[in-house]
């Protein structure tokens, strides 16, 4: 046994930490599972009015020096759903495509939108003309909510919304991905599950219109009831300086983004 429990630590030394982690992620996903099944499965918008009710004055968002409260963010989603449901015939399962890049009102209209039933579908706010027009299509939308800057982009393809009978595939076109709020669910926890509290300060400098940015990161604040801070975009050169100012404890990355940071003097 002691030969065992040598050769373990030696050849793999994070046996039990992984062995811990994936029984932990297992029971968190049959649990999910359960509350589906039983019609009990709550969303990330449930969880986070759950958070606005209980820590109101706890900062969710901080954007360029910005502090956002979850009762802020809670007041002017509900503001955004107002508007849309007074001076718009959108109705509960209608799809709304959001063209938007990271700042604070990408949430508002966001959470604004589930909070009247809407599907909201995360456009990538860097493709234009054909790429654009395709994701557009293919999300079939009820409404368009985008940015003051991404409005000569969309009058450039207007007419051809209206007006293309269709697109012709392509393979160099953007696929879509249909979340349901089970695997946001399950997306939200990942945070948790990678052992972070409700203390903890996450740094998110990810595209929210990708699924890393919008469910692991922001979902995954919710899931703690934490504190983000929200980077417009990520900057090699602005990072640590961020992480220094807001006392940042966790941050998301993806691909390369180690490796540029790791460059930096």
């Amino acid at each position: 046994m002691v030969f065992l429990s040598f050769m373990q630590k030696l050849l793999y030394p994070y046996f039990w930490d992984d062995f811990w982690y994936l029984l932990k992620v297992v029971r968190c996903g049959l649990r999910m599972e359960m509350y589906r099944l039983k019609g009990e499965l709550v969303t990330v918008l449930d969880k986070f009015l759950m958070h606005a009710r209980k820590q109101p004055q706890k900062p969710f968002i901080i954007y360029e020096g910005d502090i956002y409260t979850y009762q802020d963010v809670d007041k002017r989603s509900s503001r955004v759903a107002h508007v849309f449901l007074n001076h718009s015939t959108l109705k509960r399962g209608d799809t709304v495509a959001l063209l938007m890049s990271n700042e604070p009102d990408f949430i508002h209209v966001w959470f604004g939108l589930a909070k009247l039933g809407c599907v909201v579908a995360f456009l990538n706010s860097n493709i234009r003309y054909v790429s654009l027009l395709h994701c557009i299509r293919s999300c079939e939308p009820r409404a368009l909510v985008l940015m003051e800057m991404e409005h000569k982009a969309c009058q450039k393809i207007s007419k051809q919304v209206q007006q293309q009978g269709g697109l012709e595939a392509h393979p160099g076109l953007p696929k879509a991905a249909v979340i349901c709020q089970l695997q946001a669910m399950k997306s939200s926890a990942g945070l948790w599950a990678f052992g972070c509290t409700s203390n903890d300060i996450i740094y998110i400098s990810l595209p929210l219109y990708h699924s890393a940015g919008s469910l692991l990161g922001i979902g995954g604040c919710i899931e703690l009831g934490a504190t983000c801070v929200l980077k417009k975009k990520f900057s090699a050169s602005q990072f640590w300086n961020d992480c220094k100012k807001y006392n940042v404890t966790v941050f998301q990355y993806i691909g390369e983004l180690c490796r540029y940071l790791c460059k930096q003097p």
